[in-house]
């Protein structure tokens, strides 16, 4: 099995890729013949490539901002921006784990970007 392992860092206590190599090392220890790929999202930084704002859908905290971007070194990844009144191609946004929506009670949290301050 490929196991895609990109978790958050933990503040305060470890950067993204600890979190990454500790999952790996527990996750080893189950299952020694399946391949693990670190992927710690939170530590690396991006650029915004293009962006929507929707201001009909649904939203927690409307409007919608939806952002394609390209993080340092290379990948492309399509999300939500958060924590921010307003966008611009070419800004610098880093990852965090947020809720996206509850649905009977239940949270449910994925990535988003949000802007890097200065």
């Amino acid at each position: 099995m490929h196991v895609l392992v990109a978790p958050d860092k933990f503040r305060g206590t470890l950067t993204a890729r600890q979190a990454a190599e500790a999952i790996e090392t527990g996750w080893r220890r189950a299952r020694p013949d399946d391949l693990a790929e670190l992927v710690p999202m939170a530590d690396v930084p991006a650029t915004v490539a293009t962006f929507t704002i929707d201001r009909l859908a649904y939203s927690l905290a409307p409007p919608t901002i939806a952002v394609v971007i390209d993080f340092d070194g290379g990948g492309r990844f399509s999300c939500q921006l958060t924590d921010a009144a307003e966008v611009r191609i070419g800004d610098r946004v880093q990852m965090t784990f947020r809720r996206i929506m509850t649905a009977q009670g239940i949270h449910n949290y994925f990535w988003k970007a949000k802007p890097i301050r200065d």
